[in-house]
């Protein structure tokens, strides 16, 4: 009797320890899961920002500026007071920003196809319209935040891009405008998506 109510008590120590470590591990998975969660936009991110890289560094403000980089109090001080998000004083302007690098690249990468294929010898603006919201646009002095589905992408005349952003949509807009249908597939989908 005494030698079952010990192998009892052994069972019930055994039973007692493995849910304790099953909640431990549980709890460590659950940690694990969340981290993968939260690093996960920012990988399959890195495709376009690296391309948006490999374009825009050092002819461009469009990352430091529009990018999902820069914070929304620094677009409602951009809008309010004229300071950008690196710092410099400026006029105060509306204040756009994209939600993602994606449309960004999409339309950069566009508007560099058309300004080739139509063998520009000037400055030239290309006004994009998506199916969804890309970004915001923070509004001069109210600081209403307005989404948007529009987008300029400025392009110099030897072809390099100085900037793009997301604008608020107005009526004189609509003319000459590109439609664009925002997809993550056209990234994702490239064989060669590494950076050179």
């Amino acid at each position: 009797m005494i030698n079952l109510c010990w192998l009892i008590m052994a069972i019930l120590v055994l039973v007692v320890v493995i849910i304790i470590f099953s909640i431990k591990w549980l709890h460590r998975i659950w940690q694990l899961a969340t981290f993968i969660s939260l690093l996960t936009p920012e990988i399959i991110e890195s495709v376009p920002f690296y391309k948006l890289v490999d374009i825009l560094f050092g002819n461009s403000h469009a990352l430091e500026r529009h990018s999902p980089l820069t914070k929304i109090s620094e677009h409602i001080k951009r809008a309010e007071n004229g300071i950008t998000p690196e710092g410099i004083q400026l006029d105060p302007i509306h204040s756009g920003r994209w939600n993602s690098y994606y449309p960004m690249c999409q339309a950069i990468e566009t508007a560099r196809t058309l300004w080739g294929e139509q063998n520009q010898k000037t400055k030239k603006c290309y006004k994009f319209k998506f199916d969804k919201t890309i970004g915001f646009v923070i509004k001069r002095y109210t600081k209403e935040k307005v989404e948007t589905q529009m987008a300029f992408v400025v392009i110099t005349k030897v072809g390099l891009v100085i900037t793009a952003y997301p604008v608020i949509e107005r009526a004189d807009d609509l003319k000459d405008i590109i439609f664009l249908k925002f997809s993550t597939s056209d990234f994702l989908s490239q064989k060669n998506n590494k950076r050179e």
